[in-house]
């Protein structure tokens, strides 16, 4: 009789544990998946003498009947494998079974690419019209599962992409760099 009650009351605990976990719920209630994550497009929203300001959109989609919270993005520019620019910890929120187009704002400044590159800004100085840019996403967190009642933490995931594009510089800029590159050898000679 005692072991009797020991495992109905053993069961019951278990049961109360598992009811009143909110991951439990929400993961046993569906096979859950990962996001899809893809680049969109980098749009040019303005460009001026020091940098060039563009909008990298990605998309995120999550497949499964419940929402992900605590989800980050990070991203980094780079030009000719050097890294010139990035940002970290932009808080997303992936609604259940919904495509989020998340759009992240960067300068790209003229000066900052020239530093990094060195030697490739001779290129620039020749009149190249666009610097190519690769951009770095990559979406990552531990989310947590939510949906009208109940909310719950998921296993980690990450999830990367990668694009080039070719931003533009202008013309008036590359003549300045130009004329100064000038200067400097006359200066020399």
């Amino acid at each position: 009789m005692k072991t009797t009650i020991l495992k109905w009351t053993a069961l019951v605990l278990a049961g109360l544990f598992l009811s009143s976990c909110s991951f439990l719920n929400l993961a046993l209630s569906e096979k859950l998946k990962a996001p899809d994550f893809a680049y969109v497009r980098c749009e040019v929203m303005g460009v001026n003498l020091t940098q060039t300001n563009v909008n990298i959109v990605l998309s995120a989609y999550n497949p499964n009947k419940v929402g992900l919270k605590n989800v980050s993005l990070s991203y980094e520019l780079f030009n000719e494998g050097k890294r010139f620019l990035k940002g970290n910890d932009i808080k997303v929120e992936l609604k259940p079974q919904d495509t989020s187009r998340i759009t992240v704002p960067a300068e790209v400044v003229y000066r900052e690419i020239i530093a990094v590159v060195g030697p490739e800004a001779e290129k620039i100085l020749l009149g190249q019209k666009a610097v190519p840019v690769r951009i770095d996403a990559v979406l990552t967190g531990n989310p947590t599962l939510y949906d009208d009642k109940k909310e719950g933490s998921l296993i980690p995931f990450t999830l990367k992409v990668s694009r080039t594009e070719n931003i533009p510089l202008p013309r008036d800029q590359m003549n300045k760099l130009k004329d100064k590159a000038i200067d400097t050898i006359r200066r020399k000679f």
